[in-house]
């Protein structure tokens, strides 16, 4: 049988063993006459040329569908070449990504901080001003901003209204004095939203301070919510005086309050395009659920870039109802879902969480006295499947029936297994009054952290490998194995890559080159490139007691979680990558005189190479009444942007009295997300 070839038809057959190309072509253009014979085929106009490749040269089609040889592409991490692969297209997906032509056949790949669907949004400010507190609510006039992404928020006379729909974890801290020496008095403070129609509290938002006098009478209370938020929201937060006739202040520059996306997030994703070569690869190996891969038809291989390993993961319950308690412990009974993504099973004030993960976890417990002679101190904690959870303690200083109610709250970072169970537990700890809960006033909240812990479920066609995360390729030119000890090959059997932004294409390029300290691109060996997505978290508590009575550096010295970005010493947290970081810490303190009382004020500082120096706004305070009922917890938070070696530490002292002020073992924490 012979076939018949037509006016510009082509045949190319590829030698194994030359490595060469014999190509036949009909084609108007041979001289007519020139003719070379090929058994079995038509003679006339046809052209018959040897091609041989360069060294490292790939054939592949073109648009026209004619073979050609060509360059591999070159995957370079911070300008080190790493692979030399097989790609036709790659399309990057995601409103953090965008990309341009760089010239001289490179794309350069620019990334900022995202979360899914947008950007990670955060806004942190303070009080800078003293407010009188009476009866009647007044507003935390928030006036000095930290940290704001973009339009995102808006800041008018302390209210701050959502530009941009997204569902938020919400802290804030308030801190309040007394004018007066002999008259007590209990603040209140609570979040308020207005959602169009009007300001309305945010059920199980409350928090409530002690002031004793005007000697020592300074404390902080703070509480947190998830709450989904959309365009046109603002939020507020109100105090009162809830109890007692002293004249009420606000502290200036001791009340907080700070927005973050909920979503797990990584660090600003840098992919930049920089020409250094040193090595050639066959298989690109995406690692981590950062990284999405599917095939979009016509050679076309799409790679969505997005931050977060796992949709985020949120629970958030507050308890409607108080509850009596004494010497012996019970659990708060947390009742009333504000948030859950489904993860969560809620049960007799127990959850269960059914998705393995690292959680950043805040929990506080408000807490009042029925007696009015009877001060008492109350402890409560976190457990684990029935287990205390070490360095989860807080404290409440309850004064009497008249000023009794107090708020304590803190966070932690835990690496939770599914079907771990927890749950909070109170006692009275110290002193013989009546003590309950406060209905709507104590809460607790999970949110995963972003990308440390998940798993990644690769699959190839189809066809389930493993257990990983989730990720589908999908494509004749994509394949995916399993590589052992929870990693995954990706190899994409084409040459160049034709470079698309959000669809829309760039051009054709040999480089990629992987930049910033959230990306991590290594040689496996075998032809393999690995490039993995990292999120940085740390999470640390005291165990000793210090006295605090001249100011003291904290002295952190366990550590719960490091992803490998931070280094803890006498105290001292180094932070060695550049970041926007979340941070919270709490410091609990004692007094050992029985009859002299005091105030205990703690700060964050930062050192970002001239020497520390105290962050505004950061400030809190705990009142230590006396050695039988003197423990108190305090706690707060921020968002800083962070340069690779700036260091903190958190410092206190003992503000106002007279008493033998110490730190509580087990009882102060400090933590940092990304």
């Amino acid at each position: 049988m012979t076939d018949v070839y037509t006016l510009s038809d082509e045949i190319r057959i590829l030698d194994e063993v030359t490595n060469a190309a014999l190509h036949m072509k009909v084609d108007a253009s041979a001289t007519a006459g020139t003719k070379t014979t090929i058994i079995g085929a038509q003679t006339n106009n046809v052209n018959v040329t040897l091609d041989t490749p360069s060294s490292g040269q790939v054939i592949r089609a073109s648009s026209t569908n004619a073979a050609t040889w060509h360059n591999p592409i070159d995957i370079r991490n911070n300008a080190l070449s790493l692979n030399a692969n097989n790609f036709h297209t790659l399309d990057f997906i995601g409103s953090g990504l965008t990309v341009t032509d760089y010239g001289n056949g490179i794309a350069r790949i620019n990334s900022t901080a995202i979360t899914s669907p947008t950007e990670r949004k955060q806004f942190d400010a303070f009080a800078n001003t003293s407010q009188l507190v009476q009866n009647t609510a007044t507003t935390i006039l928030f006036d000095v901003v930290r940290m704001t992404t973009g339009g995102s928020f808006t800041l008018t006379a302390g209210e701050v209204t959502i530009n941009s729909e997204d569902t938020y974890v919400i802290l804030f801290s308030v801190t309040t004095d007394i004018d007066v020496f002999n008259q007590p008095a209990i603040s209140r403070s609570w979040l308020e939203v207005d959602t169009g129609s009007g300001f309305n509290a945010i059920a199980g938002s409350y928090v409530f301070n002690h002031n004793q006098n005007v000697t020592v009478g300074e404390q902080t209370a703070s509480t947190h919510v998830i709450h989904a938020a959309q365009i046109g929201y603002i939020y507020r937060v109100r105090t009162q005086r809830f109890a007692g006739s002293g004249s009420v202040r606000t502290v200036a520059a001791a009340s907080s309050i700070t927005f973050v996306t909920s979503g797990p997030s990584t660090t600003a994703l840098t992919i930049q395009d920089e020409s250094s070569n040193i090595g050639s690869f066959t298989t690109l190996n995406f690692v981590g659920a950062n990284v999405t891969a599917t095939d979009a038809g016509g050679g076309v291989a799409e790679i969505n870039v997005t931050a977060q390993t796992t949709p985020p993961r949120q629970f958030d319950v507050y308890a409607s109802t108080a509850q009596l308690f004494s010497n012996t412990p019970i659990t708060v009974l947390y009742n009333t879902v504000r948030r859950n993504t489904g993860e969560f099973v809620l049960s007799s004030g127990q959850v269960t969480v059914n998705a393995p993960d690292y959680y950043l976890i805040l929990f506080s417990v408000t807490t009042d006295i029925a007696s009015f002679n009877q001060p008492a101190i109350v402890h409560s904690w976190l457990e684990v499947n029935n287990v205390m959870v070490p360095g989860s303690s807080i404290y409440s200083h309850n004064a009497s029936s008249v000023v009794g109610e107090q708020t304590a709250s803190t966070q932690l970072v835990h690496n939770t297994s599914s079907g771990d169970v927890f749950r909070v537990r109170t006692v009275r700890f110290a002193g013989s009054g009546n003590t309950s809960t406060i209905s709507s006033a104590s809460s607790l909240t999970f949110v995963n952290t972003g990308g440390v812990g998940s798993t990644l479920a690769i699959k190839d066609e189809g066809s389930s490998l493993g257990s990983f995360n989730t990720m589908n390729f999908v494509g004749n030119n994509i394949i995916a194995t399993d590589a052992g000890g929870g990693q995954v090959n990706v190899t994409v059997s084409q040459s160049t890559i034709d470079v698309k932004d959000e669809g829309s294409t760039l051009g054709s390029f040999t480089a990629l080159d992987f930049v910033g300290a959230s990306v991590n691109v290594t040689d496996l060996g075998g032809g393999v490139a690995q490039v993995a997505m990292i999120s940085h978290c740390f999470d640390a508590y005291a165990t000793t007691t210090q006295p605090c009575i001249s100011t003291v550096t904290i002295l952190y010295d366990t550590i719960r979680k490091n992803t490998g970005a931070f280094t803890l010493s006498a105290g001292e947290v180094t932070v060695n990558v550049t970041d926007t970081f979340f941070i919270f810490y709490t410091v609990t303190t004692d007094i050992s005189a029985f009859n002299q009382t005091a105030i205990t004020r703690s700060w964050l500082e930062i050192d970002t190479g001239s020497g520390f120096n105290p962050i505004s706004g950061s400030d809190m305070f705990s009142h230590n009444k006396n050695s039988a009922e003197g423990e108190q917890t305090a706690s707060t938070h921020l968002i800083y942007d962070v340069v690779s070696g700036y260091k903190f530490r958190v410092r206190t002292n003992r503000f106002a009295g007279t008493g033998n002020t110490a730190t509580k073992a087990d009882a102060s924490r400090i933590t940092f997300k990304n």
